[in-house]
C-alpha cells in the first residue's frame, strides 16, 4: 500500500508503506495533539479541525516539503497521512497561477 502525489496530472512523488518505528509513531501522535489546538488551512484558522481537515493540512505541508526538498518533513508527513488514512491512494493537486486545489483520494 501507499499513495502518490500528482501535480497538474503529473506524478511527482510516490510513498510506499513501511514499518513506522516507535519513535516516529510518538512524533505522529504529538502532531495529532498539536493539530487539535487548531490549524491554519488555506489562510483560515480552524479551531477544531476534522480528520479530513487535518489530512488536508498535512498534505499541504507534504506538498510544500516536496517543493523545498525537505526530505525529513516529506517522510514524516507521508508516514502521518498513510498511518491515519490507510485507504489513501492519491493526493491530487491542481495549481495554475493563483488557483490551487487539493483532493485526497481513497481507494
Amino acid at each position: 500500500m501507499g499513495f502518490v502525489v500528482n501535480l497538474n496530472n503529473q506524478m511527482i512523488y510516490a510513498y510506499k508503506e513501511t514499518r513506522i518505528p516507535g519513535r516516529l509513531l510518538r512524533h505522529l501522535d504529538k502532531m495529532e495533539q498539536d493539530m487539535q489546538n487548531g490549524i491554519n488551512l488555506g489562510g483560515q484558522w480552524v479551531e477544531s479541525p476534522s480528520e479530513l481537515q487535518k489530512h488536508q493540512y498535512v498534505a499541504l505541508v507534504l506538498f510544500d516539503s516536496l517543493q523545498t526538498n525537505n526530505s525529513n518533513l516529506v517522510n514524516i508527513t507521508s508516514a502521518y497521512l498513510l498511518d491515519r488514512n490507510k485507504s489513501l491512494s492519491q493526493i491530487n493537486i491542481s495549481q495554475h497561477e493563483d488557483k490551487f486545489a487539493l483532493n485526497l483520494i481513497s481507494s
